[in-house]
């Protein structure tokens, strides 16, 4: 109940066989621990905000398939068309979206961020 396990078995339902790169904002190191899936974010000590900002830059680079895993509450409809948010579960006391870059807006990549990016495994 503790462990987002269902989390990423409801992620790998829905994304098959996909080999996708995953974001998190505003979460517990157990969702790095429990992953299947290579991990990035942004520092522990970034604002939510910064965290969400970089995350969508991150999103609109082209490449891999990437996705960010975060709390609906801190979605906003002026950022990600909320019609491409895919449901994945409650855990940690949050209900956790998948956003898929293709729901990016792109209004909210003109601000910049100094934050840095992680990679977990690392590169």
């Amino acid at each position: 109940v503790k462990t987002p396990k269902r989390i990423y078995a409801n992620i790998q339902e829905k994304l098959g066989q996909q080999k996708a790169t995953i974001a998190l904002v505003d979460f517990s190191e157990q969702f790095i621990l429990f992953s299947a899936y290579p991990i990035v974010h942004f520092g522990y000590h970034t604002s939510n905000e910064g965290q969400l900002l970089a995350a969508y830059q991150w999103l609109s680079r082209t490449g891999e398939h990437k996705y960010l895993l975060v709390d609906e509450r801190l979605v906003s409809e002026e950022c990600f068309d909320l019609n491409q948010q895919i449901s994945v579960g409650y855990a940690h006391r949050k209900n956790w979206l998948l956003l898929p870059a293709s729901g990016l807006k792109r209004r909210c990549l003109d601000n910049t961020t100094n934050a840095v990016m992680y990679r977990y495994p690392h590169e």
